[in-house]
């Protein structure tokens, strides 16, 4: 039996509310990861080096998380036979 397509449209609404809600709480908790890891490594909070210690943590976390995307589009080239292996300067 086929639903509605208001049925359809409400389920959609919810799930992606649903979804972001999720990433909004999993957005809180990386931020709360970040500052607990500032914290521990004793620098004071609301302090200007803890500030700066907030901005190097995300930033270190940004940058593994591109790594990670360069080393999967490596991958899938080198299985294409793009490039050779571990050559990422060569394209």
């Amino acid at each position: 039996m086929a639903l509605p397509l208001k049925a359809l449209a409400a389920g959609a609404v919810f799930g992606l509310l649903a979804a972001c809600q999720s990433a909004a709480e999993h957005r809180a908790a990386f931020e709360e990861e970040i500052r607990a890891s500032c914290t521990e490594q004793g620098f004071a909070v609301d302090s200007d080096a803890f500030r700066l210690c907030l901005l190097l943590e995300t930033t270190n976390v940004r940058l593994q998380n591109i790594e990670r995307r360069l080393d999967i589009l490596d991958m899938d080239l080198q299985r294409d036979g793009a490039v050779a292996p571990g050559c990422r300067s060569c394209l």
